[in-house]
């Protein structure tokens, strides 16, 4: 795990929403403030960017394992990507056909993992976690996969932890912040 700077979790995540919207226009400039490129991921993302001026968190860059990618929820009723993929695959899942579609789509590529780095984050009030700020279908799709063929690939996160807590993090305890949420 390493310490990343904001503007770099904020770039990376402009560049995706570039990728998936190709239709909209976006300037992303790493020599700008950094403000600017969070409030242009705002006009795009508003819910889900509203984490970089919510909350004070420090940014990590992580390879996450199998067994971590189990704890991550989804922002579809906040249930897990494993607990979302299995309602899929059994057929009773709540979400859109659209979004259904999306996911099985993602799925049925050689690569998920080049598609970029998931965004996940944990704020201490709350009682489940880590959420996945960016990357839902991604995530979602990844677990369909693991399933399918029982095989998985390591995932690249940017995680981002209250400020306050990076000395823990630090010292190696990235795995009990994972399994404590």
């Amino acid at each position: 795990m390493k310490r990343v700077p904001r503007k770099q979790v904020v770039n990376a995540w402009l560049r995706l929403e570039q990728e998936k919207q190709s239709d909209k226009e976006f300037h992303i400039d790493s020599t700008v403030e950094e403000s600017k490129n969070i409030a242009q991921l705002l006009a795009h993302k508003p819910d889900a960017a509203s984490i970089f001026w919510k909350y004070d968190f420090d940014w990590f860059y992580h390879e996450i394992t199998a067994r971590e990618l189990r704890t991550l929820h989804t922002i579809w009723e906040g249930n897990t990507i494993f607990d979302v993929a299995r309602a899929i695959e059994e057929d009773r899942s709540s979400l859109s056909e659209t979004r259904i579609e999306k996911i099985k789509s993602i799925a049925s590529k050689d690569t998920i993992e080049e598609l970029g780095p998931l965004i996940i984050y944990r704020w201490k009030g709350l009682q489940t976690g880590p959420f996945l700020a960016d990357g839902n279908h991604r995530a979602v799709a990844l677990a369909l996969r693991t399933f399918a063929k029982e095989d998985y690939t390591t995932q690249s996160v940017y995680v981002g932890y209250p400020a306050n807590a990076y000395s823990k993090l630090a010292r190696g305890y990235f795995h009990e912040f994972l399994d404590r949420l």
